[in-house]
Order: structure tokens, then sequence, then C-alpha cells
């Protein structure tokens, strides 16, 4: 009868073990993920912030190019599209290269 109950509370004892060690890990890989999502976010923030002052520059550029449209004339509009476009170049590799 003795034994019977010794492999019966082992047999208990290693069910809440099995128990146990199912919940750790959810808990533990919640967490983990939680951690993941907020390093993503870390991740993302000063992206974010480029493509937000580099909308601001264009919206800017696209305001200059306006005025040159209607009071400069068509030589200032061309020297700053040319202008435009070599910066765009060198402002997406630099985005490029930040991603990777």
């Amino acid at each position: 009868v003795g034994i019977l109950q010794a492999d019966d509370l082992v047999a208990k004892e290693q069910e809440l073990l099995e128990k146990f060690t199912t919940k750790h890990s959810i808990i533990v890989d919640c967490y983990e993920r939680k951690l993941s999502g907020r390093e993503i976010e870390n991740r993302v923030a000063p992206h974010q912030q480029k493509i937000t002052a580099l909308r601001q520059e264009i919206d800017n550029l696209v305001d200059y190019i306006d005025g040159a449209i209607l009071g400069v004339g068509l030589h200032h509009l061309v020297v700053t599209f040319h202008w435009l476009m070599s910066n765009c170049s060198v402002i997406l590799g630099i985005l490029l290269i930040d991603c990777s």
C-alpha cells in the first residue's frame, strides 16, 4: 500500500511539474514577444522621424518650386529640379544604408 501511494505521489508531482513548466514556457514566450515588439518599435522610430523630416523638406521644395514657377522663371525651376534629383538619391542612399 505504501509503494502505491508513493508512485501516485511521484506521478502527481511529475504532472504538476509538467504543468508548471508549460506555464513557465508560455509566460517566457509572451514576455519575449512583448520585448521583441518594443525592440522593433525602438528601431522603427528613428526611421519614422527621418521620413517625417524628408516629407517636410519635400513640402518646402515644392513650395519653392511653386514660387519659382510663379515669380522667378524656368531657369530656377530647372536648377531646383536638378538639385532635388541629386539630393534625393543621396537621401535615399542614406535611408537604405540605415535600414540594412
